[in-house]
């Protein structure tokens, strides 16, 4: 019973989150979209501290600083002033903070393909519920439509979310958020080899600060132990 609300939970963190960053960009651009919510790498050590009472090392917050100004660079936010959208996108990202937190606490009890299965419905459900209040959707069955649909439902979403509640349980939120901002620079690798998109000199240098905030983060252990033995 606890697994099931525990899942429900994280489902609704999930829904709202999407749903708050999907309108959001009808009303912001794309690159302020994914800098906004590439912030939770920012908000996630926030609410570790709130939720867990722990506090992040001095590694991670370092770490999450490199990654912080690599979003910008990588993402290049251009657009008007702070609007709906932008707010709404925060929101979002505060969102996927509390659910990373709270995937690592709950993932410590509860079988991972349990959660990953009530996440999966739940959220799928509140879809479904909400297409009336939010759009007018129009559905026309190809192959190609069906073949995305699997691959989109399976790898990004059902893989993704049971690696995420198998594996988070092993490391921190703030490791788990900086880990997750590689997404950015990994879509941009992608894009160039497959749709030949070019991020300029700047976007890789902002790639490439993410990379180095994540080996900060995950050597920081090895780093200043070191540092303090000499």
């Amino acid at each position: 019973m606890y697994g099931l609300v525990k899942g429900l939970v994280l489902g609704l963190l999930l829904f709202f989150g999407f749903v708050l960053q999907t309108i959001g960009l009808k009303f912001t651009t794309a690159s302020k979209s994914a800098f906004i919510t590439g912030l939770m790498v920012v908000f996630t050590p926030i609410f570790q501290l709130m939720i867990e009472r722990k506090a992040p090392k001095s590694g991670n917050m370092i770490g999450v600083v490199f990654v912080a100004v690599g979003l910008y660079l990588l993402t290049s936010p251009k657009g008007s002033e702070f609007n709906i959208g932008d707010m709404l996108t925060l929101v979002c990202a505060v969102l996927f903070s509390i659910y990373t937190v709270y995937l690592g606490v709950f993932g410590k009890d509860h079988d991972p393909a349990h959660l990953t299965f009530i996440q999966f419905v739940s959220t799928a459900v509140l879809a479904a519920i909400a297409i009336p209040f939010l759009e007018t959707a129009h559905l026309k069955i190809t192959l190609s439509f069906l073949m995305n649909l699997a691959y989109l439902a399976v790898m990004p979403t059902v893989v993704a979310l049971y690696v995420m509640a198998k594996y988070q349980k092993y490391t921190t939120p703030t490791r788990s958020a900086i880990i997750y901002s590689l997404e950015p620079p990994m879509a941009a690798i992608f894009a160039f080899f497959i749709i030949d998109e070019h991020i300029g000199i700047m976007g890789a240098f902002g790639g490439t600060l993410i990379l180095f905030g994540l080996i900060v983060s995950e050597l920081s252990d090895v780093i200043f132990t070191r540092a303090k033995m000499e």
